[in-house]
This record gives structure tokens, C-alpha cells and sequence, in this order.
């Protein structure tokens, strides 16, 4: 299964679809739930990882240091006040390593999201929705190697230039740079501190400014790596969607998994090709964490990101992370 997630996610959302909502959600437990806080809640996180690793003389293990350093902030400003809910998030992971056979730090991770998400229930569990989600990396991103390496780069117009380095520039501070905007219904199936789910659906659009960046399109056959400059591209379409989460009554535990499909009717500039339909330009965005709170001050995060967007790559972009952070909490939520 490529996209694992993905397909828990979908799975869960048909299993919801085919009950009555009546069976799973009262009236008075989604009134309840919902306005447990009014008015403005927040929420605020700073945490620091660090790790060290010396080995010699280590029978199978590298000669030398490994270092390994970053940061995370995480934060939320919510307002939730009779039929309105508005939710504001953002979250920043940036990290450092550095290795025995590579000495100089080179970027480890570096995600930066916020998003905006509007809702107005026009029923117990039911209403419309309008969204923005903002996704990008802070630092230039570079491919770094031992030794020289010779890389083909295909330029936006087909034009080709070879260079050789062990420090490939790949993308600038802030590139390619992800919008997307949605609006549409939404229900909330279940809605409970352990379990929440919900299903979006209506209109969307997407942009990605990533002009004049690179992508490693690397041909294992040829000794050379392959490299692709990538170009702005805009999207509208249909979209569904659906967001599970939850935590454990002390919060020890909790956990979030969202799955977004657009499915473009426009595109600029046209990328048609021969045999291409709605679903096979479809833009997929999986996102997954775990987070293990061991205690006020610790944490163990498992992340797991997977974006399908034809307009950057023929492939699966997947990263996955596993951090243990020293965490200092600046704003606690409320509920």
C-alpha cells in the first residue's frame, strides 16, 4: 500500500457514511462537546532536540561524531462561541545533523504550516466551512554529498546544464511556498475528547510558487543525478476530505490524522497530456502524528507526511519523523 494513511483515513470515513449519524452522535453530545469553551482558548509550545553520538574503535558502527540539533514551536488560537468556531494553528520543526562522513550540519527537517479553518454549524453537527493552509520550509535546502558529483539540470524550457559540486543549491528560504484555500460543507461524526472526525467537501484551490527551485528527479541507471527546475503552478477543483484525532482524558497521549484530495478541473499552466484525466492530476495531502507525552517537560513525536502533487513531482513526496524534544508549555489549553 503506498499511502497508508490515506487509506485508513478513507476507510474510516465510508465506515461513517454507511450509519445513520443519529446512532453515533446525540444532539446533546454534540452541543455539549462543542461549547465546552467559549470564547478564546490558546495554546503554546517551545521544545529543543539534541543528540550525540561518539563512536570509536566500535566494531560495526562509524569512526567519529554524530550530532544531531533543533527546534519545534507549536501553537493555536482558537474562538468557539455558540454556531461559530474558528480554529488558527501553526507549527514550525527545523533541525541539523551532522555525521562522521559529512562534517558540515546540513538541514535534517524543516516544516513550517499554518492554517486558518472557519466553521459555522447550521445544524447539531453539520455546517459550512472555509479554510487556508499555508506550507512551506524556512531554510534554503541543499543536496549535499562526500565527494563531487556531476548533476544534469533540466531547466524550465528543456535546456540543460551539467554541474559539478558536492553542495547543490535546491531551494531558496520560504520555496516552493504551498497555499491552498477551501470552502464547502462539513459534519462532524463523532465528536468526543478520544475520538473526533470529521469529513470536508466542497471547492478548492492550490497554489505552489516554487519558480526557478529543484527537485532531485534522480535515473538510478545513469551515473549522473538527474535534477528538475520546478515553476509556478495554480489549481481549482473539487475536494474531499477527512481529519481524525483525539487525546487520553491526561492528555498522555493524543493524536491527529488528515487525508485531502483535489481533484483539478483547472489548471495554469495547462499540464495536459495524452491519456491524463481528473484523477490522475489529482493533489494528495496526508498528514499523521503521535505524541507521547512523558512528562510536563518531555515528549516523543512520531510525524508522517505524504504530498502526491504532479505539478512538483511524478512520485510520492513521504517524510517521516521521530523526535524526543525537551518541551517548555508557554500557553495551555483550557479543555
Amino acid at each position: 500500500m503506498r499511502y497508508p494513511l490515506l487509506a485508513i483515513a478513507l476507510s474510516l470515513s465510508s465506515m461513517s457514511y454507511a450509519a445513520e449519524p443519529s446512532t453515533f452522535i446525540p444532539t446533546s453530545l454534540a452541543q455539549s462537546d462543542r461549547i465546552k469553551v467559549n470564547g478564546w482558548d490558546r495554546y503554546l509550545r517551545l521544545g529543543v532536540t539534541g543528540n550525540i553520538t561518539d563512536n570509536n574503535k566500535v566494531v560495526g558502527k562509524t569512526q567519529g561524531q554524530s550530532t544531531t540539533i533543533g527546534s519545534q514551536i507549536e501553537g493555536a488560537i482558537d474562538y468557539k462561541e455558540r454556531e461559530e468556531e474558528w480554529l488558527n494553528s501553526f507549527s514550525l520543526l527545523l533541525s541539523y545533523s551532522r555525521s562522521p562522513q559529512l562534517s558540515r550540519y546540513t538541514k535534517a527537517d524543516d516544516t513550517l504550516e499554518f492554517e486558518s479553518l472557519y466553521k459555522y454549524y447550521l445544524a447539531d453537527f453539520s455546517g459550512v466551512f472555509t479554510r487556508i493552509n499555508v506550507d512551506t520550509s524556512m531554510a534554503p535546502g541543499y543536496d549535499d554529498r562526500i565527494e563531487d558529483t556531476d548533476y544534469i539540470i533540466t531547466k524550465q524550457g528543456g535546456d540543460i546544464q551539467t554541474l559539478t559540486t558536492d553542495h547543490l543549491s535546491l531551494t531558496q528560504g520560504l520555496r516552493p511556498l504551498k497555499i491552498r484555500e477551501s470552502v464547502g460543507v462539513f459534519t462532524n461524526l463523532f465528536d468526543q475528547a478520544i475520538f473526533r472526525m470529521d469529513i470536508k467537501g466542497g471547492l478548492g484551490l492550490r497554489q505552489v510558487l516554487a519558480d526557478k527551485q529543484r527537485i532531485i528527479a534522480d535515473n538510478k541507471v545513469t551515473p549522473e543525478v538527474e535534477v528538475n527546475q520546478l515553476r509556478n503552478s495554480s489549481k481549482a477543483g473539487y475536494e474531499i476530505g477527512s481529519e481524525v484525532a483525539g487525546a487520553t482524558e491526561d492528555k498522555r497521549f493524543s493524536y491527529k490524522l488528515s487525508a485531502n484530495a483535489l481533484f483539478p478541473f483547472y489548471e495554469a499552466p495547462d499540464e495536459a497530456k495524452t491519456g491524463d484525466n481528473t484523477y490522475d492530476k489529482r493533489v494528495l495531502d496526508v498528514n499523521g502524528k503521535l505524541s507521547f507525552h512523558l512528562a510536563d517537560w518531555a515528549s516523543f513525536d512520531y510525524t508522517y507526511k505524504m504530498v502526491r502533487d504532479p505539478s512538483i513531482s511524478a512520485d510520492a513526496q513521504v517524510s517521516q519523523s521521530y523526535l524526543f524534544s525537551i518541551n517548555q508549555v508557554l500557553a495551555a489549553r483550557k479543555s
